[in-house]
């Protein structure tokens, strides 16, 4: 039955289902990648970016580069921890050394 096998689907995962897919990087991208070889907290990156819209900065470019694997929190389970950082991922440092060598 169409009907109850419907309501019985989990509904979708409206945080991670609007996020693009990461094709390509941006400049942008490339100065977090360059940026967050140490942990680093939001505000760090955004002021070291001149960022003035977080929620936007967040959406369109750190998302997309922790769903590509390019990037990790340092507190996964707890987004809103006051210690939250980010920082590259072995995956992250190998595409940084990649755009060091004119990639």
């Amino acid at each position: 039955d169409l009907g109850t096998a419907q309501a019985q689907r989990p509904p979708p995962d409206l945080g991670t289902a609007q996020i693009e897919p990461l094709t390509e990087l941006s400049a942008v991208h490339r100065k977090i990648v360059a940026l967050c070889d140490a942990p680093r907290r939001l505000t760090e990156i955004t002021a070291a970016l001149g960022v003035i819209d977080r929620d936007h900065f967040r959406g369109y470019h750190l998302n997309p580069l922790i769903q590509a694997g390019v990037l990790r929190m340092t507190h996964p389970d707890r987004p809103n921890h006051p210690d939250q950082a980010y920082v590259l991922t072995d995956a992250g440092a190998a595409l940084k050394a990649h755009c060091a060598d004119g990639g």
